[in-house]
């Protein structure tokens, strides 16, 4: 999917091969250190995030628990969009976020929410929003490269794992094949 997201990280590795609740993976190797995020990186992650899912649905006719661990990064980051760095529009550039702090086994001490209930479902709306906006975009992706992900996947099931580079070669001869 980075290969149609220009914000992305390049892909260092897919893999079939299951670990722990996982199906597999995607993996992606930053390009170098990176302290700052910018809203479109950030959206462009949280497609990233719903890509598995949205494979499962377009593919399978429907979601399983595999990409569960996809879905708690996706709400992670897109509460943090909203609540920390101020990229939602309905909640503003304000910081909702209590800064809480780890107590002596690292665990997080959070101060009590400092706003309404209305903001904190106007918080739940825009998180939700912001998913099912990625989750159209991944979905989209998908559809729009379909045969590309096919035989991604057909490569996989011979080889169960595959590096960024080799992803990108057989990308490159597909292209060329169809041109």
């Amino acid at each position: 999917m980075s290969d149609y997201m220009s914000h992305l990280d390049p892909v260092d590795k897919v893999t079939i091969v299951a670990r722990g609740h996982s199906g597999g993976h995607t993996r992606l190797l930053p390009t170098g250190d990176r302290h700052l995020w910018t809203r479109t990186q950030m959206s462009e992650m949280l497609a990233f995030a719903m890509g598995g899912l949205s494979a499962e649905e377009l593919f399978f006719g429907e979601g399983s628990t595999g990409p569960s661990n996809d879905l708690q990064q996706a709400t992670q980051i897109a509460r943090k969009m909203v609540t920390t760095y101020g990229m939602s529009e309905k909640i503003g550039t304000v910081s909702l976020d209590p800064g809480g702090v780890a107590d002596y086994m690292g665990a997080d001490i959070f101060e009590p929410r400092s706003y309404s209930e209305e903001t904190a479902a106007l918080v739940d709306t825009e998180v939700r929003r912001m998913i099912d906006e990625a989750h159209a975009r991944a979905r989209q992706v998908l559809m729009d490269h379909r045969d590309e992900t096919v035989m991604i996947s057909e490569f996989l099931k011979e080889k169960e794992t595959i590096t960024g580079e080799e992803m990108d070669r057989l990308l490159k001869e597909r292209r060329a094949v169809a041109a």
